[in-house]
């Protein structure tokens, strides 16, 4: 995914999985997007989510995503 925004701890981008928090990303204090990427084979067969929160009351007050992607990659001993 891409992101961008703010990076005080009132806002950033959240993953839960089954309620449990598995990362949290924060922005840069910029608009410029960065891409993230986040390996997901400890919360394999477990419910996701992506939360995106803000609770910022002053300074960079927003929180920016884009391309938000679930990939599945075969390493070549699996494929088929």
């Amino acid at each position: 995914m891409l992101i961008a925004g703010g990076k005080g701890e009132g806002g950033g981008v959240r993953l839960p999985a089954e309620g449990e928090e598995v990362a949290l990303w924060r922005g840069k204090n910029s608009e410029r997007f960065a891409p993230v990427a986040h390996h997901l084979e400890a919360v394999a067969g477990k419910r996701l989510q992506l939360e995106l929160f803000d609770r910022e009351r002053g300074g960079w007050v927003r929180i920016m995503l884009d391309h938000a992607m679930l990939m599945r990659t075969i390493s070549p001993a699996t494929k088929p």
